[in-house]
């Protein structure tokens, strides 16, 4: 949900502030329960909508998907990310050239890229030449019998899943570590096992690990010496997966190793894969902060913006905020230049 006016109102509102650095949105981190919340309250037909939308996020769906996506007659189906596939469902076209992949998102934020590839039909069937994806994701599915016109009849949802995603423990490793870690996760589909891991280095070395057999659909942890690795290292290591019912492709993992820091050094940060955060001083990382494009204003700002911004940057550090995300990555820019700035008051920090 975002926060927007011009005026104080009661609630949350009352929580914002005019301040001369420029224009703040802010977020409440669970945007799809603030829908919901508002359709309850505006009328009871949003809010059947709204808990439908609540529901297909939660079960890994996307709320802002098609309509044919959110209904539950819409046919589903799973496929390896890795490898791609054929899928196959009802239609009433009378021929099917092609078909699109539209990757539906999760956030607020667009879908992604359509992908045309090669379909066809046979009797009430269409089928799809499902390509291989980057990453685990859910596409609506449509036919077309030119190419050009992409009627919904004989659409699905095509939901990607990785076989198996591994990871090194962390990064960097330090040159006192003596050993790592490579977390495996592994989806059911990779079974029925065993299954086995080998890893080499760039230049073809075997790197022996203390446990090469791993089980199925649960993470999975297995470690190996860093004594053959210089104390400074930067590189790759291939992974390998044996024991699926088709092969699969190769990762490839960067393993860096660097001194341990200098004492003097105030702060020190690493990725912890296994536990999927950031480490500041062995300690993990919680962000708290908002989406902003008040700090963009600075470039439109009169004579002593950026020293402002920095203070009201300070004061919101003191009252535990320490993450501020920019939107669009870029200055806020003429586009906000008239509207009224708004900040946070330091003492509402305590209520989030």
């Amino acid at each position: 949900m975002y926060v927007f006016g011009r005026e104080k109102t009661g609630g949350f509102l009352n929580c914002i502030k005019r301040s001369r650095l420029g224009p703040v949105r802010v977020m409440v981190p669970n945007l799809l329960f603030a829908l919901l919340l508002v359709g309850i309250l505006v009328a009871p037909g949003a809010a059947s909508v709204a808990r439908r939308e609540l529901a297909a996020a939660a079960s890994g769906g996307s709320p802002h998907s098609r309509e044919a996506m959110r209904s539950e007659s819409t046919p589903r189906t799973r496929v390896a990310l890795e490898l791609g596939g054929t899928v196959t469902v009802p239609c009433s076209l009378s021929a099917a050239v092609a078909c699109r992949l539209t990757p539906q998102s999760v956030t607020f934020m667009a879908a992604g890229k359509p992908v045309v590839a090669n379909a066809s039909l046979q009797g009430a069937q269409c089928s799809c030449d499902v390509p291989p994806a980057d990453a685990a994701s859910s596409a609506a599915l449509e036919f077309s019998a030119d190419n050009r016109t992409w009627p919904k009849k004989g659409s699905a949802v095509v939901d990607y899943y990785a076989t198996w995603s591994p990871s090194l423990g962390k990064r960097p490793y330090l040159s006192s570590d003596t050993t790592a870690q490579v977390v495996v996760v592994t989806d059911v589909a990779a079974g029925p096992g065993p299954l086995s891991l080998s890893l080499k280095t760039t230049d073809g070395k075997e790197v022996a690990l203390a446990n090469g057999t791993i089980p199925i659909g649960v993470p999975f942890a297995v470690s190996f010496s860093l004594a053959s690795f210089p104390a400074e290292y930067d590189g790759f290591l291939t992974l390998t997966i044996a024991g699926t019912p088709v092969p699969l492709p190769p990762h490839h993992l960067r393993l860096v190793r660097v001194a341990p820091p200098p004492k003097s050094l105030a702060t020190f940060s690493w990725l912890d894969y296994s536990r999927r955060s950031i480490m500041v001083n062995d300690k993990p990382f919680i962000p708290v902060g908002y989406y902003s494009a008040y700090t963009g204003a600075v470039k439109d700002g009169p004579p002593g913006s950026i020293k402002a911004l920095l203070d009201d940057l300070t004061e919101q550090a003191a009252q535990g905020v320490n993450v501020v995300m920019q939107y669009d990555q870029s200055p806020g820019g003429k586009r906000f230049s008239s509207s009224v700035p708004l900040t946070l008051q330091p003492h509402c920090f305590a209520k989030l």
